[in-house]
């Protein structure tokens, strides 16, 4: 069985056609933290300094008049902010002088302001005099002017997650908050918010032993390849999507690519194991373009994968992602990122050659990706003999896996369309479509196949166990 771009699943005959997806999702707009031509752009926030300077200007004219119309009563201006001495004097001569100006008034308003609304939260307060020192820092790349960057900044200690951390790990953190974008640290707050297996998603480790923050670090300090600055992507703009799609995995989407099959374990792969995620895309993004997977197989970027393409939906880390895994799942065949299709020839006999081009994966190339990347061996299942024409031993199966995501494929318009199994409940089957979010109204229907958009944040879908036995053709279940 072969799947494809947006949607398209080929059983395995005795001649096989690969899953191709006859109905590719809309290309429509997301949130998303960095999208193929949407990058994030960082600075300062929009009005941040012109504001200021207006505000002042503003006030120096009325504080007079105020001033004599309100009497003895006038309110009185707020303190200088608190910094606590220990942390400015763990601070570079150049940063402590800029941090007391800013703190004495001396800088604008905004500054000042910001600085007060950092230095007076609980979650700096109970920080040890090293760790707001590096926040200090944090707060002086800001810029200090922005009221944004604050607030993330704010926001992340204040993070019971990020107050846990070592004092070593929260200065990682800090580096990784400098290095990426406004919209990026807003993402590194949800990325450390996250619980994966009771711990923050930080701690959690790869398959070396290495915490997801370790390699996330590694992407914002290391040597990048400098394909990437060639074709107009930084630094803040792979760390930004690769912290949402770690933080977010409902998020991930295939935009109008055929690649529904490496874009369902892309979501399944952040959902139980990000750290794994992160390390591969720092393997993807360094000069060496390789990772190697749990499997023991290695993985190249794709070369096509790194220039910005029409599928705009997706960011340049899920780009990379999904055409670096759907050549390494086709075997010896190429797969071309700008045209989404795969090409190549197989020998019949192993004499004639049978030249291959179609979009998407056949069964057995989804189950080749999967048992690298996951490092353990898939069945691709049909049903038992007696129940594969009602396919309700499927049904039963899926049932005993309430809650394990399992890759599944699906009849889908004139095609096949892989989506990730999530749980049977009240004689439904819901299932997470790897289309991505929707602005559509949760209840929305749809046809071909009928089912029902149950959460257009996450993309979560449910059909009836009915509908769904007439369009289910086959899942992969892990031995």
């Amino acid at each position: 069985m072969k799947i494809g771009s947006g949607s398209t699943t080929h059983v395995s005959t005795p001649k096989q056609e690969p899953v191709r997806e006859e109905s590719k999702p809309q290309q429509t707009n997301t949130t998303k933290a960095s999208t193929a031509n949407n990058t994030v752009r960082d600075g300062f926030d929009a009005s941040t300094t012109t504001a200021a300077s207006t505000s002042t200007a503003r006030n120096t004219t009325s504080a007079s008049a105020s001033a004599s119309a309100a009497g003895p009563s006038a309110a009185k201006p707020p303190p200088p902010p608190t910094v606590p001495q220990a942390a400015l004097d763990k601070l570079p001569p150049a940063d402590k002088a800029k941090v007391e100006e800013i703190a004495q008034g001396k800088q604008t308003p905004a500054a000042q302001n910001n600085l007060r609304a950092l230095t007076d939260s609980d979650g700096f307060k109970a920080l040890k005099p090293e760790s707001q020192a590096e926040v200090l820092q944090s707060f002086l790349a800001g810029p200090p002017t922005s009221a944004t960057s604050n607030k993330h900044l704010t926001s992340l200690v204040n993070s019971p997650s990020f107050r846990g951390l070592s004092t070593a790990d929260q200065a990682k953190t800090l580096e990784v908050f400098n290095n990426t974008s406004l919209d990026g640290r807003e993402r590194l707050v949800d990325l450390t918010n996250r619980q994966v297996n009771g711990k923050s998603a930080l701690l959690d480790t790869d398959k070396d032993g290495h915490t997801l923050l370790s390699s996330l670090h590694s992407m914002a300090t290391g040597t990048l390849s400098d394909e990437f600055s060639k074709n107009g992507i930084s630094r803040k703009d792979l760390l930004a999507s690769v912290m949402q799609e770690a933080g977010r995995p409902g998020e991930i989407n295939q935009s109008s690519k055929g690649t529904c099959t490496v874009t369902s374990m892309q979501y399944m792969l952040n959902q139980s194991n990000p750290a794994e995620y992160v390390r591969i895309m720092q393997g993807l993004t360094s000069p060496s373009g390789q990772a190697q997977l749990r499997g023991g197989a290695t993985i190249s970027r794709d070369p096509g994968s790194v220039p910005r393409d029409t599928a705009t939906a997706r960011s340049d880390t899920e780009r990379l992602f999904q055409a670096s895994m759907m050549e390494y799942a086709n075997g010896e065949h190429e797969y071309d990122n700008a045209t989404d299709r795969n090409t190549g020839n197989d020998k019949i006999l192993g004499l004639i050659d049978n030249k291959k081009d179609y979009g998407g994966l056949y069964a057995d190339q989804e189950e080749r990706a999967l048992e690298a990347l996951f490092g353990r061996d898939f069945n691709q299942y049909k049903g038992s003999f007696n129940f594969q024409d009602d396919k309700q031993d499927i049904v039963d199966t899926l049932t005993a896996r309430n809650n394990q995501r399992t890759l599944m494929d699906l009849s889908w318009g004139n095609g096949g369309h892989a989506v990730v199994f999530e749980k049977v409940e009240n004689g439904r089957v819901y299932f997470r479509n790897p289309w991505g979010p929707t602005s559509d109204a949760n209840g929305t229907t749809y046809s071909d196949p009928p089912r029902k958009l149950e959460d257009g944040a996450t993309r979560l879908e449910s059909m009836s166990v009915e509908d769904f036995k007439k369009h289910i053709r086959q899942v992969y279940l892990p031995n």
